[in-house]
């Protein structure tokens, strides 16, 4: 799927030095324009007001990043899979109290302890999938996808007793991604698809491990030196929803305002002003994560 780049930026007005300032900030993340780079959006009241990129978004082919440029949002990804399980709680398809194991054809005696708000607070206690996996010998470079993901979730034991604590799990928003799937018969970027971006006019798509035109390229950095920084790992619910950073918060425009999300993620909140920028350099030994 192709994906459009985001509005053209309003003018400040004269005198107003905020684009030069923010253009500072850029730099200042991106001391090179000739490495793995950044893109950078500010909005205010559902308005893209600047926007701008710096770097190499393919170091292979020398294509330089723009506010046009795709990239992964990673776990900010989680506010759609939370939306899409309260758009279905507000149709009365399910409920926030409603335990896992309703959700799953043989289910282990544990989740029946485990409630869907659980899962969307991060509060189940459930290990992350991507532990679990690499556990099993299941590395970075090896295939694997939601249904392995969910059998290694089902194979093991919650780590402490739902509702205990917070513990921040991929695992939990994968599980979401299949209940929303199981009670819609639809598959779950589908549904996205049907009831968020087409609706809202959102540029977005959820493609896991998909090579999605114009998408910017992740790095590693080590001692100076980039190597790329890709998985063919294909797990959906917890991120790979691919858009451009301008592309405007969609609380700003949701058809449902009583189906806003808690803050499920690690990402910030949208507000009156909103700031937001992927890079494609990580310098961390793990699942490849795009940070906001």
């Amino acid at each position: 799927m192709v994906l459009a780049g985001a509005a053209l930026p309003q003018a400040y007005a004269t005198g107003d030095d905020r684009e030069k300032r923010s253009a500072e900030v850029l730099q200042e993340l991106v001391p090179s324009p000739d490495g793995p780079g950044c893109a950078a959006a500010v909005g205010e009241r559902g308005s893209v007001v600047w926007e701008a990129g710096r770097g190499k978004a393919d170091l292979t082919t020398g294509r330089t990043i723009t506010p046009k440029t795709v990239f992964d949002m990673a776990s900010n990804s989680k506010q759609f899979t939370a939306d899409a399980v309260l758009l279905l709680a507000g149709h009365h398809q399910l409920a926030l109290n409603n335990p896992l194991s309703d959700f799953l054809d043989d289910p282990p005696a544990w989740t029946r302890d485990v409630t869907l708000g659980d899962l969307m607070r991060h509060t189940s206690g459930i290990t992350d999938y991507q532990d679990l996996l690499e556990a099993k010998g299941i590395g970075l470079t090896d295939p694997a996808g939601q249904k392995e993901a969910i059998a290694a979730i089902l194979a093991s034991q919650p780590e402490d007793p739902p509702g205990r604590r917070f513990s921040y799990s991929n695992s939990n928003y994968v599980l979401l991604a299949h209940v929303v799937e199981k009670v819609t018969g639809k598959p779950f970027p589908a549904f996205l698809q049907q009831e968020f971006f087409t609706p809202l006019h959102l540029r977005m798509a959820l493609s896991p491990a998909v090579d999605v035109p114009g998408k910017a390229k992740s790095y590693d950095e080590k001692d100076g030196s980039f190597s790329p920084n890709s998985s063919p790992w294909k797990q959906y619910g917890d991120g790979s929803v691919q858009t451009t950073p301008g592309e405007p918060e969609p609380g700003a425009r949701s058809p449902e305002p009583a189906a806003r999300s808690p803050q499920p993620g690690n990402g910030g909140a949208s507000g009156e002003r909103d700031a937001a920028h992927v890079c494609t350099v990580d310098d961390r030994p793990q699942r490849p994560r795009i940070q906001r």
